[in-house]
């Protein structure tokens, strides 16, 4: 009942700003590993229970069927994949920490974790199906083999990441992660020393029928349970509960950010308003990059060649140190994407711009387009907007649930398009000015004049 209510809270909820912060990738890894186990479980214990008789050939039932042994087997990868969502999201934030990229892929680590899962299935049906007894060490060595493999894997990224992270409050779940890993290391490694030291078979049903629901509820109550309370109150009792804990955090405020001053870049009015009061601001050259990545972008689908040579350019405009154009970045940022152009092997624009749009974005977000927005000029341009006070109210009480602005969101945070003006500015208000507050300059984050 929990799990079901969880996947009908995502999928009713999937726009609210606390329920994408926790990126949606996990949120579907998540929920689809748990669902599964739960039902596996339940249709396996209907097997074994005659509640759903199934019988060899002769009419004798047996417990020990082909069906309920490959259920095991079902099972068993389920719950692995329970555990690899709490490392594939560490190994996402690690690679948020350490590789210097705004937005890496997420389903790298679980597929990679499925196919080892995969690996580890032999053990199991060689001692169903060899004529000697297997010991229960051994029939349940592939399930530790890949919990192990895992642990080492999970242990490293979390190592690098604490190592390299000077702010632990830049993912809202990076403690709660971690508090679930630990709860995994203790519920299964304890009953499997425990079983392959005395052989009980009996307190082997432990760890098939007990471990992957406990699992999957203190998961699920550790990572989402105020994040459903605050959701669900705002929704249904019209109120704000929790409001002193930060249940989004800061990289996904960071993104909104940007988002934002994309939102604003992408509609050629409030670009040239943009543009100009950067200039008046003497910090233009960070919004003409945002301007020519967006660019570089849309010339990628059609002409990719032009597109490249357009980025080398922009590369040697903007990042290079030696040009007086440059813009503020990292110096691991700014040596990759230098790297990236001598010798022309990246990707695409993404693998190239990916990190510096979003720092140089950031700047942007908190350093200038809070004062931008109460500018006269973009005072003056937004007064005649018709029903703008009611569009904001609206978006702010619907959490952006409006047709405009779920065609935003699933857009490139380079390029949105065909979105109306009055959504343009209202969601550009939305997201800088409430994340990033008017007049708050970040000395660490100042704009390179």
């Amino acid at each position: 009942v929990m799990i079901l209510g969880l996947d009908m809270f995502f999928v009713l909820f999937r726009d609210e700003s606390e329920v994408r912060s926790r990126h949606l990738g996990f949120i579907v890894h998540f929920c689809t590993a748990g669902t599964a186990s739960i039902a596996v479980s339940v249709l396996l214990v209907a097997i074994i229970c005659d509640v759903i008789p199934i019988s060899r050939e002769g009419g004798q039932y047996s417990p020990h069927t082909t069906v309920s042994f490959y259920l095991y087997l079902v099972l068993c990868m389920c719950s692995n994949l329970v555990l690899s969502s709490v490392v594939s999201r560490m190994r996402f934030m690690h690679k948020v920490f350490k590789r210097k990229h705004a937005k890496p892929s997420y389903w790298k680590g679980p597929l990679t974790h499925a196919a080892l899962a995969v690996c580890v299935i032999p053990v199991p049906l060689t001692c169903h199906y060899a004529s000697v007894e297997c010991s229960l060490t051994t029939k349940i060595s592939g399930q530790m083999v890949y919990s192990l493999v895992l642990g080492v894997i999970y242990v490293y990224y979390l190592v690098h990441t604490y190592l390299g992270a000077s702010n632990m409050e830049f993912f809202v779940d990076f403690q709660s992660n971690v508090r679930q890993f630990v709860v995994w290391c203790v519920a299964f490694w304890g009953p499997t020393l425990y079983v392959s030291i005395t052989q009980d078979r009996n307190f082997g049903v432990y760890m098939i029928f007990f471990l992957p629901p406990y699992c999957l509820w203190v998961f699920a109550i550790d990572n989402f349970l105020f994040v459903v309370i605050r959701v669900l109150s705002r929704k249904l009792l019209k109120r704000d509960h929790l409001v002193n804990f930060d249940l989004q955090g800061k990289y996904f405020n960071d993104l909104e950010g940007v988002q934002g001053v994309a939102c604003l870049i992408s509609h050629k009015e409030t670009r040239e308003m943009l543009l100009d009061y950067s200039k008046m601001r003497y910090c233009a050259e960070t919004v003409e990059f945002m301007i020519e990545v967006r660019e570089c972008v849309a010339l990628e689908k059609t002409h990719p060649d032009v597109a490249r040579q357009k980025a080398i350019r922009c590369v040697n405009k903007f990042v290079d140190v030696s040009s007086h154009e440059r813009v503020n970045l990292s110096d691991p940022c700014r040596k990759r994407m230098e790297v990236l152009v001598a010798t022309n092997v990246f990707k695409d624009m993404d693998d190239l711009f990916s990190q510096a749009f979003q720092d140089v974005g950031l700047l942007v977000s908190t350093n200038l387009v809070p004062q931008f927005l109460v500018s006269p000029q973009f005072l003056q341009h937004t007064s005649g907007l018709q029903n703008d006070e009611n569009l904001m109210r609206a978006l702010r009480n619907n959490g952006l649930l409006v047709p405009e602005s779920r065609e935003w969101d699933r857009r490139s945070s380079y390029m949105p398009s065909n979105i109306p003006m009055s959504t343009v500015q209202s969601i550009a208000i939305q997201r800088i000015a409430e994340n990033s507050p008017a007049g708050s300059m970040r000395s660490s984050l100042g704009v390179d004049t």
